[in-house]
């Protein structure tokens, strides 16, 4: 066991203990105790009180839910989830009342059609609003439940709903367990993010890096939050810290980072090199030619006249597609090349469990991101998927305002 300051990583204390993982519940308790009291915590315990609750008394249940909450902490790679979810309902089998191992498996159906390809969106949404009510039918007030059922609200463009429902998981106290990263901080301040409150977003973000700071995907999110408030050299030091850590879709984000400082060369190279570390994932999810990778890529990160007008050619032949599966990937290209129309369309047409990422990048500074704050169909299109309705419960964004004397409802807002 090592304790280690976040801030800088230096050591401060550590211990071996011997034990048999035959009693793996009774071994969390004496080294948690061991901590706290290096920590110099003074807890106020009745007399036999745990510090560790005992999530279930089946020793086979709690590995499967241990060996499903690893993989789904990992999250990259094809069937790493589908695995977490396997794990998750081995553990479920056994013990049918281990709410943990019930909300890891809420939050890891949720999260299978991100990274998992050729998989049902909706029907995964469905799957995981069934997997929240079991968790409720256990446990009503169950905080991480209403934390994941806020994510599908996201995703449902329900973000008014969704915020409801993150803080009401906040009232409910506790820790929030959803696999991937422990934190309300990451899930309020990732909603944050969506709906353009960028600062407010990277103060809950760093919180949660300081609880977390292993967690690729928190560091990823907070470095996109850093760039849409300016912060350019702490975003870049933050995505490079995802990527170290084995989230790869950071890469592309340091790319971003490199075109929008007017570094093209040095861009389209980054890029070129996180999309070969995605490997097919990247290929399956935009649905084109492998050669044309290249030539999107040149389009977006040098700004090429030839690659654009080859891209978005590409692009719109695979829109006409009446089988097209839309996700995070396609939308994020239709920003890139300034097709703000077809950005709108497609974002309103198609619910998948994380469209709404695509939001947390128009609120940058960068060309493409204001082409679509400032396209006429902006006030409308914002008001008809939701935004607007967020906007009055939960405060404006920083880059949007309601013109004088109205609630921003029916377009009267003005954006920059």
């Amino acid at each position: 066991t090592q304790l280690i300051k976040s801030e800088d990583g230096i050591h401060l204390w550590s211990e071996t203990y011997d034990g048999s993982l035959d009693n793996i519940f009774e071994l969390q308790e004496k080294i948690s105790r061991a901590v706290t009291g290096e920590l110099k915590v003074v807890l106020e315990l009745e007399e036999g009180e745990r510090l560790v609750p005992k999530l279930t008394t089946h020793q086979e249940a709690y590995e499967a839910y241990l060996r499903g909450r690893e993989l789904h902490r990992r999250v990259w790679g094809d069937n790493t989830l589908s695995q977490a979810v396997a794990q998750y309902e081995r553990a479920i089998e056994i013990d049918p009342n281990f709410v943990e191992a019930r909300v890891g498996r809420a939050s890891a159906i949720y999260l299978l059609p991100i990274y998992k390809t050729g998989v049902d969106n909706i029907e995964h949404l469905s799957l995981a609003e069934s997997a929240i009510d079991a968790i409720l039918a256990l446990d009503p007030d169950n905080s991480s439940a209403r934390s994941i059922l806020a994510s599908v609200r996201t995703a449902q463009s329900d973000f008014k709903t969704a915020m409801d429902l993150r803080f009401e998981s906040q009232k409910l106290g506790g820790d929030v367990h959803i696999g991937y990263i422990d934190s309300t901080n990451f899930s309020l301040g990732y909603d944050y993010a969506v709906i353009g409150q960028s600062r407010r977003a990277v103060e809950l973000m760093e919180r949660a890096v300081s609880q977390d700071p292993a967690s690729g995907i928190a560091l990823a999110q907070l470095g996109i939050a850093y760039s849409a408030i300016g912060k350019f050299d702490k975003a870049e030091t933050t995505l490079r810290q995802s990527e170290a850590l084995g989230f790869p879709p950071a890469g592309t984000e340091v790319a971003y980072i490199l075109h929008n400082r007017g570094e093209y060369d040095d861009a389209f190279a980054y890029a070129l090199r996180a999309i070969t570390r995605m490997g097919d994932f990247i290929d399956s999810t935009i649905n084109i030619e492998s050669s044309l990778i290249p030539v999107f890529g040149k389009a977006i990160f040098t700004n090429d006249p030839e690659a654009t007008e080859i891209s978005q050619k590409a692009i719109r032949a695979l829109l006409s597609d009446p089988d097209l599966k839309i996700n995070t990937t396609i939308l994020k290209s239709l920003m890139d090349l300034q097709m703000a129309d077809e950005f709108m369309d497609e974002y309103s047409r198609n619910v998948y469990a994380n469209r709404a990422f695509s939001l947390t990048h128009i609120w940058s500074d960068s060309e493409d991101a204001r082409a679509i704050r400032l396209h006429p169909r902006f006030p409308l299109w914002a008001d008809e998927i939701g935004l607007v309705e967020a906007w009055q419960a939960y405060g404006w964004p920083d880059k949007c305002t309601p013109n004088q004397g109205t609630d921003g409802s029916n377009g009267q807002l003005n954006c920059i």
